[in-house]
């Protein structure tokens, strides 16, 4: 499932770090960071990793955790609540995101049913894979205009 994921996530620019523990998920995300302003959610996944944090309009990196990744699509789900603002998942240019290995599903089905199966309700919930991307009438592919330009998933567990 892990390779089906990387290869669906990378075919859309995005790209997949995998490591053991929680500890090296944050040493990698500290170095995908590297001396960046970072809007990042209230989460103690997340704590430690940042050296600036900045708020999002002027941030460069937003810092999350995913709550789950999907296998045939390629994308990580994540839903705002309180102390995960929007702006902090959406406005930066880059995007870092924590995804613990046992949320990775196969199918966008088992993702949404997460959030709303069995009369639960999640608010406002994002599917990303890789950068975000629109077209013109025209179509020419524009990047970042909806959200980050690139995304970088830290998979661990």
């Amino acid at each position: 499932m892990v390779g089906d994921f990387r290869a669906r996530l990378e075919a859309l620019g995005g790209a997949l770090y995998e490591v053991r523990s929680l500890r090296d998920a944050r040493d990698t995300a500290r170095s995908l960071v590297a001396g960046a302003g970072v809007a990042r959610w209230a989460d103690p996944v997340l704590d430690g990793i940042a050296e600036l944090e900045a708020p999002p309009e002027r941030a460069q990196v937003s810092l999350i955790v995913a709550d789950v990744g999907v296998a045939e699509t390629g994308a990580i789900g994540f839903a705002h609540r309180r102390g995960r603002p929007r702006a902090a998942g959406l406005l930066p240019d880059r995007q870092v995101a924590l995804l613990l290995r046992g949320d990775l599903v196969r199918t966008q089905a088992e993702a949404l049913a997460r959030w709303f199966g069995e009369g639960a309700a999640a608010g406002n919930v994002v599917f990303a894979a890789g950068p975000s991307r629109t077209a013109d009438i025209e179509q020419r592919m524009m990047l970042g205009v909806h959200g980050p330009r690139s995304l970088d998933v830290v998979l661990y567990g």
